[in-house]
């Protein structure tokens, strides 16, 4: 019995072969496009953090030069705002930041002047402008 299987030359007709095919790609098909959404979602991903991490970078900066200077650069000089076109080394990223006068009433009598630093990160994704803001303040004590 053995010998009459290990002789059997004919191999697998056209018909096996087109329904194995047909079975493979219907199991390949759906993990296929996990892999790709994955791959979408893992990029937006990598692009939101990149955005968030230049907003934070900004946003230091910015509190980093102190609140007088700050005041000096962006309100006394007229120009609350100050854009990025270009973002060097993150080709397609642009930034905005806006600093804008606060005032944060505590009580009847006592008021805080801060000011409010807005960082807005723009980029392009599949034909969508992204938009990644982070708002802060800082005061002087």
């Amino acid at each position: 019995m053995a010998n009459i299987l290990l002789q059997d030359n004919r191999g697998y007709t056209f018909t096996e072969i087109l329904v194995a095919i047909t079975i493979l790609g219907l199991v390949i098909t759906p993990i296929l496009t996990l892999f790709i959404s994955s791959f979408q979602s893992i990029n937006h991903a990598g692009k939101r953090t990149t955005a968030v991490n230049l907003c934070r970078e900004q946003l230091e900066q910015v509190k980093a030069a102190g609140y007088s200077d700050v005041y000096r650069d962006y309100l006394e000089e007229g120009s609350e705002l100050y854009f990025e076109s270009e973002i060097e080394g993150f080709t397609g990223f642009s930034r905005e930041t806006r600093v804008e006068p606060y005032i944060l009433t505590v009580s009847e009598d006592t008021s805080l002047e801060l000011l409010q630093i807005t960082v807005t990160v723009k980029w392009q994704q599949r034909n969508i402008e992204r938009v990644q803001r982070l708002i802060s303040f800082s005061g002087h004590y």
